[in-house]
């Protein structure tokens, strides 16, 4: 499909990491008085800004971030057989892994931040979304250093 629209694996990556980044800086500079017993609050039908669900996964579950992150990941597929062989079964393992984890903290999210209470729940998410941004931060790093190793080499 990129290659339909003729985008490059490294555009690829520099928009994914900039959506990444930008998601994960949003969360690191939200304002601390929002609560997150809002994320339980039923979704509006108007369309509204209500969160309808708890974000503590959002970030590994849903968005655009999370396909260009897929797309990225999986363009280093080898060509060989045993090479083949073995991404596929981590690739397999890591979607696994990444469902349990998703279904694990949606299932003790309530429990967690019940826990956590609101000052561990802001620590949590803070530092989270700091992760986030710095995953963001290499995505882009990685998607331009493919996009300028032509020039650099030559």
């Amino acid at each position: 499909m990129l290659a339909f629209f003729g985008i490059s694996l490294p555009a690829l990556r520099i928009a994914g990491g900039i959506i990444v980044a930008l998601f994960g800086w949003g969360l690191l500079s939200a304002p601390k008085h929002e609560a997150p017993a809002q994320a339980n609050a039923p979704a509006r039908r108007d369309g509204g800004d209500d969160i309808a669900f708890y974000p503590l996964t959002l970030p590994v579950s849903t968005g655009p971030g999370t396909i260009a992150v897929a797309v990225a990941l999986s363009g280093g597929r080898p060509s060989n057989g045993v090479s083949l062989a073995a991404f596929m079964i981590g690739l397999t393992a890591a979607g696994a892994a990444a469902a349990i984890s998703v279904w694990i903290a949606c299932r003790s999210a309530d429990w967690l931040a019940g826990l956590l209470g609101p000052a561990g729940s802001r620590i949590v998410t803070r530092l989270s979304a700091f992760l986030l941004l710095c995953i963001g931060v290499q995505i882009l790093i990685t998607g331009v250093t493919e996009m300028l190793a032509p020039l650099l080499s030559g």
